[in-house]
């Protein structure tokens, strides 16, 4: 069987798409406007009220909300939106994309969970299996986590009743890995320009910093994994949309790379701004905290390379 081939090339109407998200995320963010724009409904079909574009779209634009570090369930809401209309749920289906309702993401197996962002109203549980979204009245026992992001609430807690909507199959797991993945490469993009950035502007010994050795030589491996990353959650998100049998194992791949460069990236970033970047009001300190935030969004990195392994292990 041939393997397929892909053309990572992104398109004008999708260059459109970014610039558009660019403009909006420049201004204080809006949730309403955002949902205004159709943001939450990127890749749901028309017929179930969403824009019509796919997984790539998708990737596209949440790779921005990851460069910006834009605070707010984004990812989950988004899935959510998918998961109500797979279900039929319409009039949650609605208030998502409307904005008038968001999601939050339940992390854990079995009925303990962690839920990230558990204000807002509905929480989403995904699973390789399939996917649960319950409302905030199914959350029990909740106690609240000290999270490393402070704009992400996070509390243990317990989901109990029957969910709103549920449904079965691998997709949106999928979805959620390769959507995790591009935030993840925003945010290693975004610290491997705020690194060079700095390293241009910051003079020691009147000459940049960034003509050493130990500032370039990071600054250049930080370019190189943001560029395996985008490319490897563009061929994710292809293969996902496609419905390909190896796009279990793509999109593990994506968020394994995208993980590693977003972590590896804000570290490296830390150091290229010496002690600034150690300082809480710093730009790199919260690309630090999202990193950790959306690796465990997605499954964590342990979790992540052993699914990786199997997947490789059983193709």
């Amino acid at each position: 069987m041939t393997a397929p081939t892909f053309d990572l090339a992104v398109t004008e109407e999708q260059e459109a798409i970014v610039e558009s998200v660019r403009c909006v995320l420049a201004e204080p963010l809006d949730w309403a406007r955002c949902a205004e724009l159709g943001w939450f409904g990127v890749g749901l079909p028309e017929a179930w009220g969403g824009v019509g574009f796919g997984v790539v779209e998708e990737a596209l634009l949440h790779r921005e909300l990851g460069r910006h570090v834009a605070a707010g369930s984004f990812v989950a809401t988004t899935l959510a939106a998918r998961v109500a209309a797979m279900a039929g749920a319409d009039d949650v289906v609605g208030a998502l994309l409307n904005g008038s309702a968001r999601a939050g993401l339940a992390l854990g197996t079995g009925a303990h969970c962690l839920a990230v962002d558990h204000d807002s109203g509905l929480v989403l549980r995904v699973h390789p299996t399939g996917a649960n979204l319950y409302t905030i009245e199914a959350v029990r026992s909740g106690t609240a986590v000290d999270a490393i992001d402070q704009t992400t609430g996070v509390i243990s807690a317990t989901l109990e009743g029957v969910p709103v909507a549920a449904i079965d199959g691998p997709d949106v797991w999928h979805r959620l890995l390769v959507l995790g993945a591009a935030a993840l490469t925003g945010v290693a993009e975004r610290a491997r320009d705020l690194a060079v950035e700095h390293a241009i502007n910051r003079h020691q010994f009147g000459r940049p910093i960034g003509v050493n050795q130990a500032i370039k030589h990071p600054c250049a491996d930080m370019a190189l994994r943001v560029e395996l990353a985008g490319a490897q959650v563009l061929v994710a998100a292809l293969t996902v949309d496609a419905a390909l049998p190896d796009a279990g194992l793509e999109a593990t791949s994506a968020a394994a790379v995208a993980a590693d460069a977003a972590l590896a990236n804000a570290r490296a970033a830390v150091q290229v701004h010496g002690g600034l970047g150690f300082t809480a009001e710093h730009p790199v300190h919260t690309l630090v905290a999202r990193a950790h935030v959306l690796e465990r969004m997605v499954g964590g990195r342990p979790s992540i390379l052993a699914a990786l392994l199997n997947a490789r292990a059983t193709d």
